[in-house]
């Protein structure tokens, strides 16, 4: 997700949720950060989570690990208030207890490595992924904001992932990860029956022409550079999908069209692009 919105946005759009909204919202972000850090320490540890590991990532750290996640911040401004326990002032602070002693630290991501033993590498991998739910929870937000709904229905008998029946029977938003995550569980349960039942974000109006090779490439260099439109994104999509099973004999290489529309999935600012993108990515994944 592309950072294009303002501090306002975001405190707007938290300013809709209702109660519930909120509690769920806050909640997710704070389990989601500590099953950040579990998954990262295990993964050091050589630790192998199971589901009930990961139900309770409190409970889990307390028993597994040495060193606790209490909270993960980001400064509000560069006002120097949030500092570390050496007096540095920070942009991002990890409030982490030992479990040994009881003491609780505040500290950059240099001390945080040098106090629990964390390699650079590591350190740098546990950042990335604390901010990414941040990111999460904006994503929320703005889709709140801009009135979201899911563009696909859900069969009935359908048996949905606990954290998306929840989300969404209080109203809340999925994120992008979630309704792919979601189109996957639908189109297994369809794959028996029909193959044609699968789901699209956008269907592609028969009046879109076949596309050649020669055609594709240039969509395809046009996607590299971000400079397709609604109609030729819709294009490729078709030429994709009536030539799945042929491109390799075409020399045209189905991972780096699927790193391609990744890539500019985070670009393009087009709505409509980007839910067509999302079904290629879905199409290809599905396919391979």
């Amino acid at each position: 997700m592309s950072k294009i919105f303002s501090k306002n946005n975001l405190q707007e759009a938290y300013n809709i949720l209702n109660v519930e909204q909120k509690d769920f919202l806050e909640n997710y972000i704070k389990r989601s950060k500590k099953t950040q850090w579990l998954n990262s320490w295990a993964k050091k540890l050589g630790i192998v989570l199971d589901e009930h590991d990961l139900e309770d990532p409190e409970v889990s750290m307390n028993k597994l690990l040495d060193w606790v996640l209490l909270e993960y911040e980001e400064a509000d401004s560069k006002t120097g208030e949030m500092r570390c326990e050496c007096g540095r002032a920070l942009k991002y602070r990890y409030t982490i207890k030992h479990m040994g002693t009881g003491k609780v630290y505040r500290l950059g991501i240099v001390h945080l490595g040098q106090h629990t033993g964390l390699d650079l590498e590591l350190v740098r991998q546990v950042r990335q992924g604390l901010n990414r739910i941040d990111l999460e929870k904006d994503e929320i937000l703005l889709k709140m904001l801009n009135g979201w709904k899911l563009s696909f229905k859900i069969p009935n008998d359908i048996e949905l992932p606990k954290d998306i029946e929840l989300q969404m029977n209080i109203g809340l938003p999925l994120l992008t990860s979630q309704e792919k995550r979601l189109k996957k569980i639908i189109n297994k349960a369809n794959k028996s029956l029909d193959f044609h039942r699968n789901i699209d974000l956008l269907e592609i109006p028969k009046s879109i022409n076949n596309t050649g090779v020669e055609q594709a490439v240039d969509l395809i260099n046009k996607l590299r550079n971000v400079e397709i439109n609604e109609l030729e994104v819709l294009e490729l999509y078709r030429f994709i999908k009536d030539n799945v099973n042929n491109l390799n004999a075409y020399e045209l290489d189905i991972k780096a069209i699927r790193k391609l529309v990744i890539q500019a999935q985070s670009t393009t600012k087009n709505k409509n692009i980007r839910k067509c993108l999302i079904d290629i990515e879905f199409f290809i994944d599905y396919n391979s």
